[in-house]
């Protein structure tokens, strides 16, 4: 999905995936070209949020781990152990 900053890419990837489509990356997609195919390079299996976002999916958002510390963006995991 391509949009300016805060536009909604990541809720909406959170969105898809609690619907049951797999995600392949949050942020940056890295893309393996091998002869004349190319690849789609699966990311760390999380997706950032802001906590009024994540408080869509987790019920505690301020208990995630931060983005960085002096974000309040949350890293919200995706899979087994998340939506």
């Amino acid at each position: 999905f391509l949009a300016g900053n805060r536009s909604g890419k990541s809720v909406l990837a959170a969105e898809l995936a609690s619907a049951g489509s797999q995600l392949v990356t949050d942020d940056i997609l890295a893309v393996d070209v091998l002869d004349s195919s190319a690849r789609a390079l699966p990311a760390y299996p999380s997706i950032r949020l802001w906590p009024d976002a994540a408080r869509r999916f987790w019920r505690r958002p301020e208990a995630l781990e931060r983005v960085h510390p002096e974000l309040d963006k949350r890293r919200l995991p995706v899979g087994d152990d998340g939506i």
